[in-house]
């Protein structure tokens, strides 16, 4: 399972200019290269495409279009795993 959200991070970060879609397209392959549990965000800050303050000024600014456990994971208060556990939970 995974977090969906509209719109994904990605698309607010070019939609703010911080990223290009070159630059979320190569996220998404060493995301999936890396097989990494890590949010999209965090991949980001690790190519060194963003900072650390610019995601987290981006997450706050969206915090009503990315859904409550998407934003948990991406500032590292929840593992993805746990949200997948309290969303079955919820059901």
């Amino acid at each position: 399972m995974q977090l969906s959200s509209n719109p994904k991070v990605g698309e607010l970060l070019v939609q703010e200019g911080l990223l290009t879609r070159e630059q979320v397209e190569q996220a998404h392959a060493a995301q999936k290269v890396l097989r990494s549990s890590l949010p999209f965000g965090e991949v980001c800050t690790e190519l060194g495409f963003l900072s650390p303050t610019d995601l987290e000024a981006v997450l706050c600014k969206h915090h009503q279009r990315i859904p409550l456990g998407g934003r948990r994971v991406h500032i590292r208060k929840m593992t993805l795993k746990q949200v997948q556990f309290a969303l079955e939970q919820q059901k």
